[in-house]
């Protein structure tokens, strides 16, 4: 695949290094990058106005990730506690690159953020090229990089400082070398390769990445390329079952606690199970219809190609449209969509940017074959379609600094909190990213997604009250910081101390975080910790003694 460098001149030598030359011909990038960084200061100054200045991330995700990174750099630890190996992360490679971020530099809050927008920026750079190899205007480049910077939403997910920039990136990388790849007759070495180097980092960016490549694999099998498509499959799978080897050894399971925990599983074996096939795909377009707008649109795209411009399957547009449409459909069926936006973001990245390379000519053939009645049908159709796509960006861009409120006010002073008088303690804790970050604990996690006795229990039908009891006395704990889950409010040996409540909550699971002794002797203690801590608490934050 060519670079996506600054794109070169074909003019004379001294046009070339001409920094007006060089302006001109990147203007789009310039404008569109300039407009991305404006907002991303805009919205950290909102965060940090009102987070008092501090630094805060929309989810306590992001501090999972932190937390795992300083433990592998600290301690030599993967793990959410620096005294055990956790399978808490569904993408290894981000990780792996933001400990090796604490590594180069130092272990700070600022690493996912800087490391997200580096990321952006390439991604931008990316989306860029591709829209030059299609021969568009400086306008139609502008208002495609927009686009893309608004409604994926990029400035969003950069704040955010998880994964989901980096997946975004190499899945478009992919899909587009895919579908260059497939499209010759002849399969090119070099870019073979570098389609089994996307595809590994695809897979261990996020375990998603599996939804785009199969349907490249069937593609290649179609092609009557058997083993390119077997070894791309191969290559793919390579660095889920190295990190499945690993997590095997350290005693956990062969995939993440994340995905296991929060992953869709599919049942052929009943009834209920091949209804569901069916059933869920209408359920998750019902929880997500900007999804379901973009792949109508790209859909439409695909088939007015086909018919008007007689376009075959394997043209590179084709191709790009058809993975994108099976890679929809498989998440469908497998994964989530919500939850701050992020799910999804990869193939909302990537149906935007389809449409942005191969609109031209469709929307031209539109213009030129319909009669102005069946243009204001097709342009309300149109319109209709994109409320909810910009409804979305419009949200998730108000959302996004009150979620850092959120985190900042309940997780992160949890964080502090347990830092000053239960460091390197035994806790029990629901939200563990930001408390292991900020603080060195022996974390129990009551969710499972960083103790694998938790996530065993869950999964095998064991996790009740008795469970929750033994386990904790087990372990010495002697605090719980903690929603009010069933099994938690009715051990009848724990006091509820204190609570905390958040307002205006976007984010969390719930508004109210409890603070329980495990036994009558920690009463006091924990009281009294909870008195001598309050006067470092937001003003907002309201406490309740008990």
């Amino acid at each position: 695949m060519e670079s996506f460098s600054l794109h070169q001149s074909h003019g004379s030598f001294q046009e070339a290094i001409s920094p007006i030359t060089v302006l001109k011909r990147n203007a789009s990038i310039f404008v569109s990058l300039l407009f991305f960084y404006a907002v991303i200061l805009i919205l950290l100054s909102i965060s940090l106005k009102m987070n008092g200045g501090n630094l805060s991330y929309s989810l306590d995700d992001t501090f999972i990730h932190m937390a795992i990174a300083k433990h592998l750099v600290v301690n030599g630890v993967w793990g959410v506690t620096p005294y055990e190996f956790s399978s808490s992360s569904s993408s290894p490679l981000y990780t792996l690159l933001l400990a090796a971020s604490f590594y180069c530099f130092s272990t700070n809050m600022l690493m996912p953020l800087i490391l997200n927008i580096l990321l952006s920026t390439l991604l931008l750079f990316l989306i860029d090229d591709l829209l030059v190899k299609q021969n568009l205007s400086f306008g139609e480049k502008l208002f495609s990089l927009m686009v893309f910077v608004f409604f994926m939403p990029l400035p969003i997910l950069t704040v955010m400082g998880m994964e989901h920039i980096l997946h975004t990136l190499v899945t478009i990388l992919f899909v587009y070398v895919s579908a260059r790849t497939i499209h010759k007759t002849t399969i090119k070495r070099m870019r073979y390769v570098k389609l089994l180097l996307f595809a590994a980092l695809l897979t261990s960016s996020r375990y998603e990445g599996l939804f785009i490549v199969i349907p490249v694999c069937i593609l290649f099998f179609v092609r009557k390329k058997i083993l390119s498509g077997f070894l791309l499959g191969a290559v793919s799978i390579l660095p889920i079952l190295i990190y499945g080897i690993i997590s095997l050894k350290a005693g956990s399971y062969w995939l993440p606690n994340s995905v296991l925990l929060k992953g869709q599983g599919v049942s052929l074996l009943s009834v209920d199970g091949i209804k569901n096939l069916y059933e869920r795909p209408l359920l998750i377009f019902s929880q997500a219809p900007w999804l379901f707008s973009l792949s109508i649109f790209v859909f439409t795209l695909g088939v007015i190609r086909h018919y008007a411009l007689k376009l075959s399957i394997w043209s590179t547009g084709q191709l790009m449209i058809f993975i994108f449409l099976i890679g929809v459909l498989f998440h469908l069926e497998f994964a989530r969509v919500g939850w701050a936006y992020r799910y999804e973001a990869y193939l909302m990245a990537l149906g935007i940017v389809v449409l942005a390379m191969y609109s031209k000519e469709t929307l031209a053939i539109i213009y030129e074959r319909l009669d102005l009645q069946q243009k204001l049908i097709a342009g309300f159709l149109i319109l209709i379609l994109t409320l909810p796509i910009v409804g979305r960006g419009v949200v998730s861009l108000i959302k996004s600094p009150i979620a850092s409120k959120n985190i900042y006010e309940q997780q992160f002073q949890m964080g502090r909190f347990l830092k000053t008088h239960y460091n390197k303690q035994p806790v029990l804790a629901t939200d563990i990213g930001a408390i292991n970050f900020l603080a060195d604990l022996a974390c129990l996690d009551f969710i499972g997604l960083g103790s694998i006795e938790i996530a065993k229990a869950r999964r095998e039908g064991r996790f009740d009250q008795a469970f929750v009891k033994n386990i904790v006395d087990q372990k010495g704990i002697r605090i719980a910081v903690v929603y009010d889950y069933e099994f938690i409010q009715n051990q009848p040996e724990w006091k509820k101390v204190a609570e905390w409540k958040i307002a205006d909550n976007k984010i969390t699971a719930s508004d109210n975080v409890s603070f329980y002794a495990t036994n009558k002797n920690e009463v006091a203690q924990l009281l009294s910790n909870l008195h001598s801590f309050e006067h470092e608490l937001p003003s907002t934050v309201k406490v309740s003694y008990y």
